[in-house]
C-alpha cells in the first residue's frame, strides 16, 4: 500500500514539473513575441522616418525646380522686354 502511495505521488511530481516546463516554455514563446512584435515596431518606425524624409527632399527639390522655372521665366520676361522697348526706340528714331 506505502509503494502505491508512493508511486502515485511520484507521479504527481511528474506531472507537476511537466506542468511547470510547459508553462515555461509558454513564457518564453511569449517573450519572443514581444520582442519579435518590438523588433517590428522599431522597423516599422525606422520605415516612417525614412519615408517621411524622403518625402521633404522630394518636396525641397521640386522647390528649387520651380524656382528655378520661375527663376528663367522672370530672366526670360526681362529679356522679351528689354528686347521689345529696343526695338521701339529703333521704329521711333
Amino acid at each position: 500500500m506505502l509503494i502505491v502511495f508512493l508511486v502515485v505521488n511520484f507521479v504527481d511530481l511528474v506531472v507537476i514539473f511537466l506542468v511547470l516546463v510547459a508553462n515555461f516554455v509558454v513564457i518564453v514563446v511569449n517573450f519572443v513575441v514581444i520582442v519579435v512584435t518590438f523588433v517590428v515596431i522599431v522597423v516599422n518606425f525606422i520605415v516612417l522616418v525614412v519615408n517621411c524624409v524622403v518625402l521633404l527632399l522630394l518636396v525641397l527639390f521640386l522647390l528649387i525646380v520651380l524656382f528655378c522655372v520661375l527663376f528663367v521665366s522672370k530672366c526670360l520676361l526681362y529679356y522679351c522686354h528689354g528686347l521689345s522697348t529696343y526695338l521701339q526706340l529703333t521704329n521711333i528714331s
